[in-house]
């Protein structure tokens, strides 16, 4: 049987204990996922043989995968947190309270989750479990916020599987365009082409001889949230980023975006500048930079906040 690339479905579900996979359905994969891609990562053992270049037959070790996909950002019609927000934003802890998703500085448990995935391959399916992940938020103006996640996990083999037939959303995704969107440092107005946030998340797999695979399941042991912008250039009176840069000062940074019925806003209390650069834009000038968000007294290093339009 041949089976086509096209025909694949990917399903994602939070977990109610870490590491112990869910059983899926149509209701856990009525996402518009594209590029969905669920690969193991298991290394095999080298065991030369005494006397020959001949080799005997490899140990596989742990079993660990690793998940990529894409999805549009959308609100849900209401003004409300979205679904896939809960599920996957969870997984990447970031984690919502009334409305504002904010990160926390834990271990996965009863805010942080991790997640259970599985591809659906035209009669296959790949599994993992214990997942948590990272995610980058990309803007390019009047097109769709374009969200790539990754996500970590345990490897739980492939098995043949039909498929599942899901109720897909139909909900418009959110542009990086609108007459009342605004993206502002410090309060002034940024040009850009293109921008992007990555809530940079490291994750480690916990190894256990408890199990078969060698893991239990994913955690988050560190974050440095990075945005990366090509603002046109202003002249110092305006915005001095580069003595700014010098000084280590650091500014409010906030991104407003929003459709008919949902606002979505980006806000970091404190980025600081961590790279400047000169570019040139189609006879513009351009200074490409890279900002770290960091500690502003007790708040969170950035914010999601939906809202209604």
């Amino acid at each position: 049987m041949t089976l086509l690339s096209r025909l694949s479905v990917l399903a994602v579900k939070v977990e109610t204990t870490p590491g112990t996979a869910e059983s899926l359905t149509n209701a856990e994969a009525a996402y518009n996922f594209m590029d969905a891609e669920i690969n193991g990562d298991i290394a095999v053992s080298t065991r030369p043989i005494q006397g020959s270049f001949r080799k005997l037959p490899g140990v596989p070790g742990g079993r660990a995968a690793e998940a990529t996909f894409t999805l549009e950002l959308t609100g849900d019609g209401a003004g409300g947190v979205p679904g896939w927000a809960t599920v996957l934003l969870a997984g990447c802890g970031i984690v919502n309270t009334t409305g504002t998703l904010s990160p926390r500085n834990e271990a996965p448990g009863a805010n942080v989750k991790t997640l259970t995935l599985g591809l659906y391959e035209d009669g296959r399916r790949k599994l993992m479990s214990g997942a948590v992940g990272n995610v980058v938020f990309n803007f390019t103006p009047g097109q769709p916020v374009m969200m790539n996640f990754t996500f970590r996990g345990v490897y739980q083999g492939v098995s043949d599987t039909a498929m599942l037939t899901p109720t897909y959303p139909t909900l418009t995704p959110i542009r990086a365009s609108n007459d009342n969107g605004q993206f502002a440092i410090n309060s002034v107005p940024q040009v850009i082409s293109s921008a992007s946030f990555d809530v940079g998340n490291t994750i480690e797999l916990r190894q256990t001889v408890a199990t078969t695979t060698g893991f239990s399941y994913g955690i988050i042991t560190d974050r440095t949230p990075v945005w990366s912008i090509d603002p046109e250039a202003k002249l110092v009176a305006t915005a001095d980023v580069f003595g700014d840069w010098v000084a280590g000062t650091t500014r409010a940074l906030q991104l407003d975006l929003e459709d008919a019925a949902d606002v979505v806003t980006f806000a970091a209390p404190a980025v600081q500048k961590t790279s400047i650069s000169n570019a040139d834009r189609n006879g513009l000038r351009v200074d490409t930079q890279t900002l770290m968000c960091v500690r502003s007294g007790t708040d969170p290093e950035f914010t999601i906040t939906f809202a209604s339009a």
